[in-house]
């Protein structure tokens, strides 16, 4: 039986984090030939995260602590961390449907080494505000010009690997939003095979729910990410 680990990186969830988990578990009880872990890389939160995760009486469940700010350095450690023969990221907000993890594992078990969510190829199945959906296509068109990656949506917050993708990301330095972009410009470089799949999506699952990306702030931080990362893949061998 396939281990698969579920990784979830999370700033400040403690209001939504059971419900995740929660939701994660029943999906993991449908199918029951995988061997489960869910865990949880607690990035630097000031609230009570990491104690409610830790609190939670499930053998499959497990919280890291990751001091480091920024979603790469979280989903970094999880791939530095991670023993199972398959990973899984997932956003604390799921978004994605954790039936959407079935569509990407499929095709990792079909031979791909990385299986990439988007959101940009079936918009139809696609909820999402104006202004993410905005700024998404704005950050494709130059993220293109300086780390072409072959893919749509290199940003979408689900995606699974085999051995060979965690062995990459473990090695990503990027440690802010745009750590995905390293990631799949450097499996690329590896000749990893990457496969896009369209999934659904649901920015408004907890309504109540603040984002943790601040949209102006970040697309300019992205151009200074993008530079570093096209000098970091570039050395990559």
């Amino acid at each position: 039986m396939e281990e698969i680990n579920i990784c979830i990186p999370a700033f400040n969830e403690e209001k939504v984090i059971l419900q995740t988990i929660d939701a994660l578990l029943h999906f993991c009880d449908l199918y029951p030939n995988y061997i489960w872990k869910v865990t949880v890389i607690d990035n630097g939160s000031t609230d009570a995260t990491f104690d409610v995760v830790a609190s939670i009486n499930d053998a499959r469940v497990h919280v890291l602590r990751q001091p480091i700010k920024g979603k790469g350095a979280a989903v970094s450690l999880a791939a530095k961390k991670c023993t199972s023969q398959i990973l899984v990221y997932i956003d604390a907000d799921l978004s994605a449907d954790p039936e959407q993890i079935l569509l990407l594992l499929r095709v990792v078990e079909s031979g791909a080494d990385i299986a990439v969510g988007s959101r940009l190829i079936a918009t139809d199945k696609v909820r999402r505000s104006f202004w993410r959906t905005t700024t998404a296509h704005v950050f494709k068109l130059y993220a293109e010009i300086l780390v072409p990656v072959p893919v749509t949506d290199s940003q979408c917050g689900l995606k699974i690997m085999n051995k060979k993708g965690v062995e990459i990301l473990a090695s990503c330095v990027d440690r802010g939003w745009f750590f995905d972009r390293e990631f799949l410009a450097k499996a690329h470089k590896r000749n990893l095979h990457i496969v896009e799949v369209p999934i659904a999506w649901e920015e408004f699952r907890y309504p109540n729910r603040k984002s943790k990306l601040h949209i102006f702030k970040a697309g300019i931080e992205s151009l200074s990410s993008l530079v570093r990362i096209r000098t970091e893949v570039s050395k990559f061998i």
